[in-house]
């Protein structure tokens, strides 16, 4: 009842203040405060949503009515010279604890903050840095699902070499990725994973060389080389090894027809992880690739489905090798848009560093579905509804969380930006 009422509310008054911004809409330029070159836009998101199991808990768990305001500011700089992007907010979500099962401790605050610059972007040196920081309690790994609250920095730094016309352009580059996971407030359990969420920090290096030759106006062939060094800082003996992987693909990514668009590419994928502590299981070498097609039926309509094959690290079972299938439709009906996706992944995982040592494959299918309505320039509601369902056949012990669950969460969006 109290979900019904809170929507309803909401409806209500979004009903009252679009009509009346309806009279007022502004332009495109009109929106922001100018600063500078560029302009910052204040915005507010507020959400009404249940939430079915919260805690992602295999059996079902609890059913939830979560309140979420999100306000934020973005910058925007842009230039050839100089396209700059500054974007931050603050997230509080109040769970409201209508359920069976005491949910309020999982209310929490969260938020990021994020920097863009691309320099010289059409010269023929260009450079490209971007910088991340994140506190969120979505799970951060495929390893263990549950709700874990960390922190997330991720910074990196690209070049884009363009010699001649352009045509051709090397791009090297290097991302660094440090995860670190809240500590619990008490020992209840001491020797698992999740209330030892250290053995889970991780430090991620990225480099990576990618050269593409552009011989159509919209369509390249590139072929790239990619390293993945994972390091866990604070897992303890027997718990995490450390992971690398490299990664070297060549392909094709573009328009085919002025409807058609496709990206192409295979390569080979691999780990390298010592003898010693690889354990029952070989190294990963296999191939590796990604096909997607992207249909645009027409200027307000389009299609996409792809495939994927990858390999992952993760923590406590050293790897992972990933299969997805995907596909999604978007669709604009005046101010109305449509859109849905559909996923399922297939991960095939490597024995677990320490505990049981049984096979584990999981299956995890994602769907979406959502509606906007833009009322104004700057005020836009969305109806959505999305499903996480995952399947595994590994248990790590009688006394330890299992890994299948059904979460569903339904939630109406009211997004204000300036």
């Amino acid at each position: 009842m109290l979900f019904l009422k809170t929507i309803s509310s909401t409806v209500l008054l979004l009903t009252l203040f679009a009509a009346q911004a309806k009279a007022q809409d502004l332009p495109n330029d009109a929106t922001g405060f100018k600063v500078g070159d560029g302009r910052l836009h204040p915005y507010l998101q507020v959400d009404s949503r249940f939430v079915a199991n919260p805690g992602r808990q295999s059996g079902g768990g609890t059913n939830d009515v979560v309140l979420v305001a999100r306000p934020g500011l973005d910058f925007v700089l842009p230039s050839d010279a100089l396209d700059f992007k500054l974007n931050g907010d603050v997230e509080w979500r109040q769970y409201m604890n209508v359920g069976d099962e005491d949910t309020s401790k999982l209310s929490t605050l969260m938020g990021q903050a994020a920097l863009d610059a691309q320099i010289n972007k059409q010269g023929a040196v260009g450079f490209g840095l971007h910088e991340r920081f994140q506190r969120t309690a979505d799970p951060g790994n495929q390893t263990v699902t549950a709700r874990l609250l960390r922190v997330t920095n991720d910074a990196g730094l690209g070049i884009d070499l363009r010699p001649g016309g352009g045509a051709l352009v090397f791009s090297p580059s290097y991302n660094f990725i440090y995860e670190r996971y809240d500590r619990p407030e008490s020992e209840a359990d001491p020797g698992t994973y999740l209330q030892d969420p250290e053995n889970l920090d991780s430090m991620t290096h990225l480099p990576k060389l990618r050269a593409s030759w552009k011989f159509l106006p919209k369509t390249a062939l590139f072929v790239e080389a990619e390293g993945q060094l994972t390091v866990y800082p604070n897992a303890a003996v027997d718990t995490n090894v450390d992971t690398n992987i490299f990664l070297a693909q060549v392909g094709a990514a573009g328009s085919v027809t002025q409807k058609i668009a496709l990206l192409l590419k295979a390569g080979y994928g691999g780990t390298f992880i010592s003898a010693d502590n690889l354990g029952a299981d070989a190294n990963f070498n296999s191939v590796v690739g990604q096909a997607e097609f992207n249909y645009l039926a027409s200027e307000t309509m389009r299609f996409r489905a792809g495939a994927l094959r990858t390999v992952k690290a993760t923590p406590l079972f050293k790897y992972f090798d990933l299969v997805r299938g995907y596909v999604g439709y978007d669709q604009t009906f005046g101010a109305f848009q449509v859109g849905a996706k559909l996923s399922y992944d297939y991960m095939i995982f490597a024995t677990a560093v320490s505990g049981p040592t049984s096979d584990r494959n999981d299956g995890n299918f994602q769907a979406e579905l959502s509606l906007a309505y833009r009322a104004t320039e700057w005020l836009t509601v969305s109806l959505t509804e999305r499903a996480d369902s995952r399947s595994s056949d590994y248990s790590a012990g009688a006394d330890s969380p299992q890994f299948d669950y059904f979460m569903n969460d339904l939630f109406l969006r009211i997004s204000a930006r300036y």
